[in-house]
């Protein structure tokens, strides 16, 4: 999938917040890099893209001996459209983290939105946390007016 495909998926799916945020992590200087991941899930009968996550992967400490490799602008959508249960979602979770865990990465950051509550119920089942960065807002929410 490319990234205007990823983009247009979530306006189509009312998510504007998570497609603005999709936009400016991955600008399109940016879209032709190795460093990007994406990952689908597909309804078993009919094909369709029922969830999609990405990420990117960089470099922490480049070129030191404490180097190592991160994922950020991660973002999980599943499509309000499709029935996925709570189970399913959590796999789709956990496998995107074995992605991670194949290429070696220690830290993925996010920023995402609650509008698929069953998605963020299931990061958090794994273990994300919100570090003190928001020591204000337990859960930071907004709302376009």
């Amino acid at each position: 999938m490319s990234v205007e495909d990823i983009e247009r998926m979530l306006l189509e799916d009312g998510e504007e917040l998570m497609a603005e945020l999709f936009r400016n992590q991955y600008p399109p200087s940016l879209t032709r890099e190795p460093n990007q991941v994406i990952l689908t899930l597909r309804d078993s009968g009919s094909e369709a893209i029922v969830g999609i996550a990405f990420y990117r992967v960089g470099v922490t400490y480049g070129g030191t001996p404490n180097e190592f490799l991160t994922a950020s602008a991660i973002g999980i959508h599943i499509r309000p459209q499709y029935q996925v249960s709570r189970k399913e979602i959590r796999r789709f979770v956990q496998g995107c983290l074995v992605t991670m865990k194949q290429l070696d990465l220690r830290h993925v950051h996010t920023r995402l939105t609650l509008n698929h509550f069953d998605v963020f119920a299931a990061m958090v089942s794994e273990g994300f946390h919100n570090t003190n960065a928001e020591r204000s807002n337990a859960i930071r929410l907004s709302k376009r007016l």
